[in-house]
């Protein structure tokens, strides 16, 4: 399908799971070194050939494998990237393993390009596990996960999350969610903007994702507990 000139192949919304905003394109740019990156996705074929991972072990130790293969490129290519509306924040599918219609092993990179101080906002991926590997500038990164249960992404009803981690993510380093832990997460980049590329792998079903508007002030005494709410597949700061 195309956006505003943007070419987005179906199959990448499947995958990119944040991606539901409005694109514009801006051109590609040349790659750093061919070589090294299909020596990546090589590799990748192998890894998602060990697919499916059904555990929290499984999955915990298959997205710890993409985060060191991955953290071990000095580069990648820059795709065709689509501003996310007025956020800050560039997107473009990078690569798929192949074939593309295997969603069982299937590995997904999506490339990510923040301005300065730029927020992308907290959000979720249900049944997948993501690696982010940092490639310029810095950005903070906070995990959250659900303290209790949901109510679906259509309802407004709040909720509790709880801060499970927060770090620096910086060039050649890696941050890292599975569908059972750490699966909230919000970059903030840093003054002189941020670059990274995730590496998605689906564990079971695709159910959609949901932006969160989570409220600043801690619930709890230990600061760790926040109130929040669904907002739908669109950040509130487009």
């Amino acid at each position: 399908m195309a956006k505003n000139g943007l070419i987005v192949d179906r199959r990448y919304l499947l995958w990119i799971g944040a991606a539901g905003a409005v694109l514009v394109a801006s051109p590609a740019q040349a790659e750093p070194d061919a070589a090294e990156f299909d020596a990546l996705m090589a590799a990748l074929e192998g890894l998602g050939d060990q697919l499916p991972a059904t555990s929290a072990a499984e999955q915990n130790a298959h997205i710890y494998r993409l985060a060191a293969r991955a953290m071990l490129v000095r580069d990648f290519p820059i795709p065709r990237m689509g501003a996310m509306g007025r956020t800050g924040v560039e997107i473009g599918p990078l690569g798929r393993t192949q074939p593309p219609t295997d969603i069982l092993h299937g590995i997904a990179l999506v490339s990510y390009r923040m301005a300065p101080n730029a927020l992308l906002q907290s959000h979720n991926h249900p049944n997948y596990s993501v690696a982010t590997v940092g490639i310029e500038g810095q950005a903070q990164v906070i995990h959250y996960e659900a303290d209790g249960p949901t109510p679906d992404f259509a309802s407004r009803d709040p909720f509790v999350v709880r801060k499970t981690a927060e770090r620096i993510l910086r060039p050649g380093e890696a941050s890292t969610l599975s569908p059972s832990r750490d699966n909230i997460h919000t970059f903030q980049a840093g003054s002189h903007g941020a670059r990274f590329v995730d590496l998605f792998s689906l564990h079971g079903d695709d159910v959609g994702f949901s932006y969160l508007d989570i409220e600043p002030r801690p619930m709890s005494a230990s600061g760790d507990s926040y109130r929040a709410h669904w907002i739908g597949a669109q950040p509130s700061n487009l």
